[in-house]
C-alpha cells in the first residue's frame, strides 16, 4: 500500500509539473523589416570670400567638399545632413544601419572619383537654416577627426560601413541625433556633390536621390502592423523643401519606403560600404 501512494505522488508531481509548463509564456518572436529613411535637413557652408557669413540652403545638389586650384583661392566647403527617426515598437532592435548619398556627377571637376569623404557625427545640436561658416559647429574648422571614410562613386549611391551603434544610440538617447558632418578626404582640387533633400528630383510622394539611412531591424510579433514604423516627431522647420528662392514645401515626406524583409531590397541598390 506504502509503495502504491509513493506511485501516486510521483505521477501527480509529473502531471503537475506538465500542466505548469504548458501554461507559461512563450518567447515572442521577431519579424525583419527593412527601412529606407530619407534626411529631413540638409546644407553646406563654406569658407570662401563670397560665402562666408551665409550657407547654401536653397542649393539642390550640395557639395562634400571644394578646394580651389592652389594659389589663386583655396577655400573648403562642409556639408552637414540630419534624419529624424520614427517610433519603434517596444521590444525593437537594430541589426544594421548605414548611412548613404547619391553623387549623380562623374568626373564633373576634371579628376577622378575615386576618391574618399569623411563622415562624422556633429555632436551638438544646431540649426541647419541658420549655419554659417562663422557661426558653425565647428567654429570654422573643416578637420574634425573622420569617425568613417566612405569611398565615393559616379552616378551612384556611396555610403559608410555598417554604422548600427551609432543609430541605435541615436533611438536610445534622441538628443544625441545632432547629424552627419561631411568633406573630402583629401585636400586636392576637388569638387565633388551629392544630390540633398532639396533636389527637384524630391517631391511629396517619393524619397527621391535625398541622402539616406537603410536600417535592418526586428519588431516583436505582437506588433499588429507596420503603421508605428511610419510615426515620427515633428518636423524641424529647416526640413521644409524650398526650390529656390520663391517657393517653399512642406510636410516633407521622409519614409514610405519599408518592407518586411531581412535585407534590403535588390532595387534600392544598397552599398552596405561598398
Amino acid at each position: 500500500m506504502k509503495r502504491l501512494a509513493f506511485t501516486v505522488t510521483i505521477l501527480c508531481s509529473y502531471l503537475l509539473s506538465s500542466c505548469s509548463s504548458s501554461n507559461s509564456p512563450s518567447t515572442v518572436g521577431t519579424t525583419p523589416v527593412a527601412l529606407w529613411i530619407a534626411a529631413a535637413s540638409t546644407t553646406y557652408i563654406s569658407d570662401a570670400p563670397t560665402d562666408t557669413g551665409t550657407n547654401m540652403l536653397l542649393q539642390g545638389s550640395l557639395n562634400i567638399g571644394l578646394w580651389d586650384i592652389p594659389g589663386i583661392v583655396s577655400h573648403h566647403q562642409v556639408s552637414f545632413v540630419k534624419f529624424v527617426l520614427p517610433s519603434l515598437p517596444p521590444g525593437s532592435g537594430i541589426d544594421h544601419a548605414y548611412f548613404e548619398v547619391y553623387h549623380g556627377g562623374q568626373q564633373e571637376d576634371g579628376t577622378t572619383d575615386n576618391t574618399q569623404f569623411w563622415v562624422s557625427q556633429i555632436g551638438v545640436p544646431f540649426g541647419f537654416d541658420t549655419m554659417t561658416w562663422n557661426k558653425s559647429p565647428d567654429h570654422g574648422r573643416y578637420n574634425a577627426p573622420p569617425t568613417i571614410v566612405c569611398q565615393l562613386h559616379s552616378k551612384d549611391w556611396c555610403g559608410t560601413h555598417d554604422i548600427r551603434d551609432t543609430i541605435q544610440n541615436w533611438f536610445n538617447n534622441p538628443a544625441s541625433n545632432t547629424g552627419f558632418r561631411l568633406n573630402l578626404a583629401s585636400q586636392s582640387n576637388y569638387y565633388k556633390s551629392f544630390y540633398s533633400n532639396r533636389d527637384l528630383s524630391r517631391t511629396d510622394s517619393t524619397l527621391g536621390l535625398a541622402p539616406r539611412l537603410l536600417i535592418l531591424l526586428h519588431i516583436p510579433d505582437t506588433t499588429s502592423s507596420l503603421a508605428p514604423l511610419k510615426t515620427f516627431g515633428q518636423l524641424p522647420p529647416d526640413a521644409n523643401v524650398r526650390l529656390g528662392p520663391y517657393s517653399r514645401r512642406t510636410n516633407l515626406v521622409i519614409m514610405d519606403s519599408l518592407v518586411t524583409s531581412s535585407d534590403f531590397p535588390a532595387s534600392w541598390n544598397a552599398k552596405k560600404g561598398q
